[in-house]
């Protein structure tokens, strides 16, 4: 058993100079993409610039006809912007490193544990400040904008409350899936009645769902449509994917013929209730106005249709080389069908930007990233199995992986350095999360 416990340890574990480091099976994808991007920096004859990317070749043209004298293109990169693609390629070779120091992290469950606590500590902090926002207006006293209603949001120290929306929702699903552990963990090791989990500890777990209730306003009050939808999204399929509960002999617990799958839906029923009862106390009639005037502002969210709509017509354009890594900015404004003082940096659909920026190489990279992560958190879940408080904690995090990138189909959140850090750990603990040693052993 031994031999084959350090065999199977070293199929899942890459060694480096002697240190373990967890295994994702990202590693190729990431470094493709990584070389993809870096490939867009360096500088071709103006020939092959006009073959792979004649857009692009144009666009260059266009700006050297302006210089004086007009100069000659020699050699240029496919990027429209090398400066701004090469600042993205760093951020984005950051964010990657933190995939890997996540899924270090959480090859040990406890530092996994503690992890998971910071970011539910955080939850809290960030629902408070926002929730301080909204009833305090501390947007103003911070000197910003005064104008009629901008302290009715909540927005945190992100100034804007879709980006704050989406750092809100991974917290708040992180967070759950630690309450949901220890809750799991705290059932296992008292069982009997309510009375006796009262008595053993059970005010822990109320001032843990109090602590779900103050993140959870923090969303609500960050009034964005969408962080609110995809974090009911998110709520869901955590619901959905949660493991039933277990004794303390590791049995699945039946209670009057009825799985106590169903009898631990009191506690979560009474979280909700608790947050939109908190909610209504506060007031939900701006919340509620949102989501009523949405068809009254059909023109104005028509404008990110017609985003969408407008910026297919570079995808033909640019399906080969793509035009370089944040450089939407400069790309959109030649096939932009409308008017208006409003300027597009973002596509405000991170799927079809990766599609204009990278081309179609560039969002298969993405997605064999996305399916490396699904079937690496798949067999994750696997050898979580025998440790159901663990695999509440891992089904937090895939919850938050999920909404997050439904989420990215109608925002750009995850240009956000902090949302995109954020979110990397994330896919490292669903990607690196093991099962504890006893667990292991058994």
């Amino acid at each position: 058993p031994a031999v084959s416990t350090t065999r199977k340890s070293r199929e899942h574990y890459v060694f480096v100079s002697g240190f373990p480091f967890k295994r994702t099976w990202l590693g190729w994808p990431l470094a493709i993409l990584t070389a993809w991007i870096a490939l867009s920096l360096v500088p071709i004859s103006g020939n092959w610039l006009a073959l792979l990317s004649p857009e692009a070749h144009a666009l260059r043209m266009e700006a050297a006809g302006m210089t004086v004298p007009p100069t000659r293109l020699d050699a240029a990169p496919s990027s429209l912007a090398p400066f701004l693609t090469l600042r993205s390629l760093w951020l984005f070779c950051a964010c990657a490193s933190l995939i890997f120091v996540g899924a270090h992290m959480a090859s040990r469950p406890r530092r996994a544990e503690r992890l998971s606590q910071l970011l539910f500590l955080a939850g809290v902090g960030f629902g408070l400040y926002g929730l301080g926002q909204w009833l305090f207006g501390l947007q103003e006293l911070l000197g910003r904008d005064a104008a009629a209603g901008v302290h009715f949001r909540a927005s945190g120290s992100f100034g804007n409350r879709n980006h704050y929306a989406a750092f809100m929702e991974m917290l708040l699903l992180c967070g759950l899936g630690w309450v949901g552990m220890r809750r799991a963990g705290f059932h296992a090791r008292t069982g009997g009645s309510l009375a006796r989990r009262i008595e053993a500890g059970g005010g822990k777990l109320f001032f843990l769902g109090l602590g779900v209730v103050f993140t959870s306003l923090g969303l609500i009050f960050s009034l964005s449509r969408a962080g609110i939808t995809f974090g009911l999204v998110g709520c869901a399929l955590l619901m959905l994917m949660r493991p039933a509960p277990r004794s303390a002999d590791g049995d699945v617990e039946l209670s009057d013929g009825l799985p106590r799958r169903k009898r631990s839906l009191s506690g979560i029923w009474a979280m909700v209730l608790l947050v939109v009862g908190t909610a209504a106390w506060i007031g939900l009639d701006p919340v509620a106005h949102r989501f009523k005037v949405l068809p009254n502002e059909w023109d104005a969210e028509r404008d990110r249709v017609q985003v969408w709509s407008d910026a297919i017509g570079a995808v033909p354009d640019f399906a080969l080389t793509g035009s370089g890594l944040s450089t939407f900015r400069y790309v959109f404004p030649r096939y932009r069908s409308f008017g208006g003082s409003t300027f597009y940096s973002w596509a405000h659909n991170d799927y079809l930007q990766v599609l204009i920026e990278l081309g179609v190489p560039g969002l298969v990279l993405v997605f064999w990233i996305m399916a490396a992560v699904w079937r690496g958190s798949k067999r994750v879940r696997v050898t979580l199995r025998e440790d159901p408080a663990l695999l509440h904690l891992h089904t937090g995090y895939v919850a938050a992986a999920i909404a997050v990138a439904l989420h990215s189909f109608t925002d750009f959140g995850l240009h956000l350095m902090a949302n995109a850090a954020l979110f990397s750990v994330i896919l490292g603990v669903m990607m690196g999360l093991q099962p504890s040693t006893e667990t292991r052993a058994h």
